[in-house]
């Protein structure tokens, strides 16, 4: 079974925490800086150079990769793309000390909050890019994960959240396709990496990356509807989320996109404006029918009718 938050106590005295932790650290900050910032000197100890997030947007993956899945069986990445639907990329190794863990419980938690449906609306494949993982590992995981999916269980769900390992090359050629650099630790024997989400269009390019670790579905939310172009929206929320959030490389966040307010903001005074128009001019001609003189005709019949 998948290791889960509340068993961090344990882990966290061993060697492989403090190269989790400070990857996490290092991540972030140089994904989210400026492209015209100058870059500070890199004085990282050496087993923590290299290790980022570089982000790639419109990357392909390469769909022909081979990857080994929970059974055993070895198929193309490619398999869980091409079925109009957006994917989830998590890349992780399953006997993680710390964040790898952490990072797949935040990835039930927002999978958990988003109203998709894994398999349905969009797919989650987990890889590890640690070749001494076997596929028992990757079935326990699943097994733990998919156990505690909020949404009723499916052969259409199974279908849609999978976990693989795979080759070394197979790893790097799709870690190096999405801009994920991570790092073997020879002497702790652990790996320090970025820890992020890759979210991906449904024919397998990078459509942005969502933080491995923060809490809040909302983030997930956007990128799967950018991956989809809006396809997988449900509500008018979904539409507006769609058109309003867009993933910034700058700050590695999906953000607000002040035209697009600005252009639902014209959009909504415009239709209140032809909304009080259209109520004047009715209430207008209300008025007109109320001081309209009786027609002669039906003067005489009510003359009639009194006799």
């Amino acid at each position: 079974m998948p290791r889960m938050p509340g068993q961090i106590g344990r882990w966290i005295g061993r060697t492989g925490a403090a190269v989790c932790w400070a990857a996490l650290a290092l991540a972030p900050a140089r994904a989210q800086a400026p492209a015209n910032a100058q870059a500070p000197a890199n004085d990282d100890p050496p087993e923590f150079q290299g290790v980022e997030l570089v982000p790639s947007l419109g990357a392909q993956v390469p769909l022909d990769t081979p990857i080994i899945d929970w059974t055993g069986k070895t198929v193309p990445i490619g398999k869980y793309f091409n079925q109009g639907k957006p994917v989830a990329l998590s890349l992780v190794y399953y006997n993680c000390p710390l964040i790898c863990p952490l990072m797949l419980q935040r990835l039930q938690d927002r999978v958990n909050g988003v109203p998709f449906t894994i398999g349905k609306d969009f797919n989650v494949v987990v890889v590890s890019f640690d070749p001494s993982n076997t596929p028992e590992m990757a079935a326990a995981n699943r097994t733990g994960y998919l156990g505690g999916y909020a949404k009723p269980r499916s052969p259409e769900v199974d279908a849609g959240w999978t976990f693989h390992t795979a080759s070394v090359g197979s790893a790097r050629a799709i870690a190096n396709a999405v801009g994920f650099k991570y790092k073997y630790i020879a002497e702790t024997g652990q790996y320090s990496h970025p820890s992020v989400l890759t979210v991906l269009t449904p024919d397998g390019r990078v459509s942005g990356y969502v933080s491995g670790l923060d809490l809040g579905a909302e983030e997930l939310r956007a990128a799967l509807l950018q991956a989809s172009e809006g396809k997988i929206a449900k509500t008018w929320g979904d539409f507006f989320i769609h058109r309003c959030y867009r993933y910034d490389p700058k700050t590695g966040r999906y953000t607000l996109q002040a035209y697009r307010i600005m252009q639902f903001g014209g959009l909504l005074t415009a239709s209140a404006v032809g909304l009080l128009i259209v109520a004047l001019r009715a209430g207008e001609r209300a008025r007109r029918r109320e001081r309209a003189p009786a027609l002669p005709g039906a003067a005489l019949a009510g003359a009639g009718g009194g006799r």
